[in-house]
């Protein structure tokens, strides 16, 4: 699974990003974050921030805070995804590094058919 469909919100309630449920555990675990109603959005949960973070993260960019569906990208298909990376790890390795970070696009979901 690649989108984890979970809303990470700030203390003031700004959609920040969209994080993995086992992400989203991990800050109510920690006692950073609160669970929260996730509205009218079809995501799983949402999790409310106790402090006010460094940045806003993907506040604003549409791109990134919509619901993302896993979805093979040849057939559409929902079942049997795995991940594929467009550029094998062997030459991103050799990148510099902000094309190595965490919000890399490189990563496509195909199912097994």
């Amino acid at each position: 699974v690649l989108y984890g469909g979970c809303k990470l919100l700030s203390p003031t309630g700004l959609h920040l990003a969209n994080v993995s449920e086992a992400k989203a555990l991990w800050y109510v675990a920690q006692g950073l974050g609160v669970r929260v109603d996730p509205g009218q959005d079809s995501l799983k949960m949402a999790v409310k921030l106790n402090f006010e973070p460094k940045g806003v993260g993907h506040a604003g960019d549409d791109f990134y805070l919509q619901t993302m569906v896993n979805r093979c990208v040849g057939c559409g298909s929902l079942k049997d995804l795995v991940r594929f990376s467009i550029v094998p790890h062997v030459f991103r390795s050799q990148f510099p590094l902000r094309f190595k970070e965490h919000s890399s696009h490189d990563i496509v979901l195909l199912c097994n058919s």
